[in-house]
């Protein structure tokens, strides 16, 4: 978990109903407190899906219900903030390493939640010193 802490993008895992709540108290150590969902029989007749906070669940097992079957635990990116705009700067720099303009631009906006036109000036400026 160590290593996708700043991964800006949601976190999928696949996992036993056993370790469910071990997982969520390791996430809620290691990443922070952050939104999450856990799925169940996806693609199935009884599909189930419950939304919440990491430390929600890690509070009170009884929020997960009894859990059986295959589960998809997902767990949403860390917010930036416009004051954390030396992040947003450092992330985008990295995307335009191995994506066009454009596509980092995208991909920047939607981790962040900032407007895309204002990453992509930013995008330009970053390019345009290169």
């Amino acid at each position: 978990l160590e290593d996708l802490k700043h991964v800006p993008a949601t976190l999928v895992f696949y996992e036993s109903p056993n370790r469910i709540q071990e997982s969520i108290a390791d996430a809620l150590s290691v990443l922070g407190d952050r939104p999450a969902a856990l799925a169940r029989e996806l693609t199935k007749i009884y599909e189930d899906c419950r939304h919440g906070t990491l430390s929600s669940w890690a509070q009170d097992a009884n929020l997960l219900g009894t859990l059986k079957g295959e589960c998809v635990f997902m767990i949403g990116p860390v917010h930036h903030t416009a004051a954390n705009s030396i992040d947003v700067e450092d992330m985008l720099r990295k995307a335009l390493e191995s994506q066009s303009l454009k596509d980092a631009a995208s991909f920047v906006a939607s981790a962040t939640g900032q407007p895309r036109k204002q990453i992509y000036d930013l995008a330009l400026k970053i390019n345009g010193q290169r």
